[in-house]
């Protein structure tokens, strides 16, 4: 009988601390690393839910190019996800659309991140999101090819003089000595990154600002400058017109291509080939000052009625944040300035070209606009780069475009 008596004590003690735990909590999180970048996060949304019994997040993958289209449909539909990443530079639609949680309750420690971002994602002293990290353009070369042309300094870095003539001969020089079968630049024209070139030349100069009183000011002598640049390389025939996104990567990466520019992401892709010997620099300097253009993968809770799932979202985000160190293995650098300071990150290879690279970036503007006249100035360089116009024909062809022609599709 005292036997009974005492399994039975032990069974209602057992119960008793089953029903003190809390509910379990599922997450649906959402992400656009469709790219070697979803191993990491992977891994760490693994971690979070082994050490953290009471949540459980499930992580979607959603393909680059359609994830903003996925998203805002869902969030119109009133099925959108607890957790997602949004672009910094993309969240004033969201906030515009009243479909973010406001993450002040969460006692977040915002001093833990460069005021650089902290300007980005609050609005009127709300914070809307939390950053992930800084992704900059930086320039990636192949040690082999530059060394064969006489263009590395004594400490292993590329060697180009000041201005648009600079870069372009330093790329004219590279050309000559290359094999037929290796080209001397690989960035792809055809998408974002002529945009994100234009943007960072652009941002090097003093300048009004990309977008004043709701229209975009290119024509003007920095916006000219920028332009001039993708003139003189399409003139000099450094920039090949048959390079498209995911080719200019794999040229780079098997030895096929001798410089890059592109963003710190693709460091894990260019690893995997093992037989690469290459390097990296900050973005060049062409003007005044050292600027290249930068955004930010912030996480954003979805409004929900459901302020649990809020509280839980916030328990995630805050946990990511905190050990990010996983995520800087893509290339990524964190943006918690505490992951920064540590030993493992600083010993990283090129991290400390990168978090210089982070300082000097050149945010986007905050406005519903900007998405559709960034769209239209890809369109726009990528025909400049394969046309005979000249700069003042691509300077009136652009300010027709943005701010004559209705721009009225405002959504990411």
């Amino acid at each position: 009988m005292k036997l009974f008596t005492l399994f039975f004590a032990q069974i209602l003690f057992i119960v008793a601390l089953m029903g003190n735990e809390p509910p379990l909590t599922n997450l649906k999180y959402w992400v656009l690393f469709s790219g070697g970048d979803a191993r990491p996060m992977q891994l760490m949304v693994d971690k979070f839910n082994t050490s953290h019994k009471h949540i459980n997040v499930k992580m979607k993958i959603i393909k680059w190019a359609e994830y903003y289209p996925t998203l805002n449909k869902n969030i119109h539909t009133k099925n959108a996800p607890d957790i997602a990443i949004v672009h910094a530079s993309l969240l004033p639609w969201y906030v515009h659309q009243n479909a973010l949680a406001d993450l002040n309750p969460y006692e977040i420690p915002w001093k833990n991140f460069s005021p650089h971002l902290i300007q980005a994602i609050r609005f009127d002293q709300k914070h809307y999101a939390l950053p992930l990290d800084m992704h900059p353009q930086v320039m990636y070369f192949n040690k082999k090819y530059l060394a064969q042309a006489h263009l590395l300094d004594k400490n292993g870095n590329p060697i180009i003089r000041s201005g648009i003539e600079g870069f372009v001969e330093f790329l004219q020089k590279l050309q000559k000595s290359l094999p037929p079968d290796v080209v001397a630049f690989s960035t792809p024209n055809d998408n974002v990154l002529n945009w994100w070139i234009w943007y960072s030349l652009y941002s090097q100069q003093k300048n009004g600002g990309y977008i004043v009183n709701n229209k975009a000011a290119i024509n003007n002598k920095a916006g000219r400058k920028a332009f001039e640049f993708f003139y003189k390389m399409r003139e000099a025939k450094v920039w090949n017109q048959e390079i498209h996104d995911e080719k200019g990567y794999n040229l780079f990466k098997f030895d096929k291509a001798a410089t890059m520019i592109t963003g710190v992401w693709t460091t894990w892709n260019f690893q995997q080939n093992k037989k690469l010997d290459f390097g990296v620099v900050e973005f060049p300097k062409l003007f005044e000052k050292s600027a290249n253009f930068g955004d930010s993968h912030t996480f954003v809770i979805l409004k929900s009625n459901d302020l649990s799932k809020q509280k839980a979202s916030a328990e995630f985000i805050k946990w990511i944040s905190e050990n990010s160190y996983d995520w800087a293995l893509s290339g990524q650098v964190p943006a918690n300035l505490n992951v920064l300071k540590t030993e493992e990150f600083k010993k990283l290879p090129f991290r400390k070209v990168y978090v210089k690279s982070a300082h000097d970036m050149a945010l986007y503007p905050k406005n519903l606009k900007l998405k559709e006249c960034n769209d239209a100035m890809i369109t726009i360089l990528s025909d400049f780069l394969t046309s005979h116009d000249s700069v003042d024909d691509v300077m009136i062809k652009a300010e027709k475009r943005l701010n004559t022609e209705p721009l009225a599709n405002l959504t990411p």
